[in-house]
C-alpha cells in the first residue's frame, strides 16, 4: 500500500483550486466588463438617436417656417 502525504495532497488540491478560481474570476470579470461596455454602447447609441431626432425636426420646422415666410412675403407683395 502506498502511503500518501496528506499535506502534499492538500497543497496540490489548493493550487488546482486557486487556479480554477482565478480562471473563473477572470471569466466573470471579462463578462462583467463586456456587459458594462455593451450597456454603455447601447446608451450611447440611444442618446445619438435621441439627439438626431430633434435635429431633423428642427430642420423640417425651419423649412416649414421659411416656406410660410416666403408665402407671407408673396401675399404682402401682391396686395
Amino acid at each position: 500500500m502506498v502511503e500518501i502525504d496528506a499535506p502534499q495532497v492538500n497543497h496540490k488540491l489548493l493550487a488546482e483550486f486557486s487556479k480554477s478560481l482565478a480562471k473563473l474570476t477572470e471569466v466573470f470579470v471579462n463578462w462583467r466588463l463586456w456587459k458594462e461596455m455593451c450597456s454603455v454602447a447601447v446608451c450611447v447609441m440611444s442618446m445619438a438617436n435621441v439627439m438626431s431626432i430633434p435635429k431633423s425636426l428642427i430642420s423640417s420646422t425651419r423649412r416649414f417656417s421659411a416656406a410660410s415666410d416666403s408665402r407671407r412675403e408673396g401675399r404682402k407683395r401682391s396686395s
